[in-house]
């Protein structure tokens, strides 16, 4: 031992005594020790566990990006809307959130709400609001007027002949399985409809600071109208033999439903004078909402929904199996 201590000496290696190995060994030992026992403590403790993302599932969640049905009462909702913007940049000469939302808008939860070019002291403004909200309701006054001329004396007015004779098994099967099918594809008609009244009311509830009596009328009377089309469909349905009819008729009800979108169209190609084509080509409805959603949409959407799904469900096994 002595010899491997010179030799190590010789090459320039520290020797170390036996005993100030033993004690660095035992205060190592003591080391490692109070190591393994500081681990056991953060473990206790949670300081050393892995880190868990913790979801929170949001009740409401913001609305994101919203397309309003190209109609009357939404084009008059973002008329209206447009020019609260513009009338609250014009007199707080700024584009303030706040003061927006003093003037009655609450701009800084959308994106995309166009300002219409017709100033408020200019030429065609009360075209464009006044004259604009009486198409609107001349347009739903002949849609209510229409469906109850269909549904006149009980759905008799449009009924086809009486059979002289029983349908054979393929003329009968044709026939209840178109009126189970276009009772099926308008209610779905009547459903998309039925969402962008909800869509509409909900856009007027969170950008307006307060409560719009036009908009809350208009989407009940809207609700309305849809409920009247639906039983007109019904009501028509049930006493027709010609399956030909059954669709021509499911037609005409898809176009008086689809009426106000027709009076956009034909706005925009100049019908109704220039002023309100301008306007009305310039709306964009298609919004980017950053707020979150009302309490009561989601109870209203969904609903909406069930009762849809379920009307249409329930009628068209209904209107299958019926006699005729």
């Amino acid at each position: 031992q002595q010899q491997q201590q010179h030799e190590m000496r010789a090459m320039g290696v520290s020797v170390t005594a036996p005993g100030e190995i033993a004690s660095m060994k035992a205060h190592n030992d003591m080391l490692v020790g109070d190591f393994r026992r500081l681990l056991t403590r953060l473990h206790d403790v949670g300081a050393l566990a892995p880190k868990r993302e913790v979801f929170v599932k949001e009740e409401r969640p913001p609305v994101g990006t919203i397309e309003l049905g190209e109609d009357c009462f939404s084009a008059r909702l973002l008329i209206r809307l447009g020019f609260l913007k513009a009338s609250g940049w014009k007199e707080h000469s700024s584009d303030d959130d706040q003061c927006l939302e003093e003037h009655g808008l609450r701009a800084s939860t959308v994106v995309g709400l166009q300002e219409p070019e017709i100033k408020e002291d200019g030429p065609g403004y009360n075209q464009v609001t006044s004259g604009w909200l009486f198409v609107c309701v001349l347009t739903l006054t002949i849609q209510v007027l229409v469906t109850l001329a269909m549904l006149a004396n009980g759905g008799l007015a449009t009924a086809d002949n009486c059979l002289k004779e029983p349908l054979s098994h393929s003329a009968w099967l044709l026939l209840h399985i178109s009126k189970a099918f276009a009772l099926c594809v308008g209610g779905m008609h009547l459903a998309k409809d039925l969402m962008n009244t909800v869509n509409y009311w909900m856009v007027s509830e969170l950008l307006e600071a307060t409560r719009s009596k036009e908009v809350a009328i208009s989407a009940v009377l809207r609700g309305l109208l849809t409920v009247l089309i639906a039983a007109a469909n019904i009501v028509m349905y049930r006493y027709m033999t010609s399956p030909a009819n059954v669709w021509i008729n499911m037609t005409a009800l898809a176009f008086i439903n689809d009426l106000g979108c027709y009076v956009v169209a034909v706005t925009k190609s100049g019908v109704f004078g220039h002023h309100l084509s301008k306007t009305l080509t310039t709306l964009n409805f298609q919004l980017t909402l950053v707020s979150t959603y009302p309490a009561w949409f989601a109870w209203a959407r969904n609903t909406a929904l069930t009762l849809c799904v379920g009307a249409i469900s329930l009628l068209g096994l209904l209107m299958f199996s019926v006699p005729d």
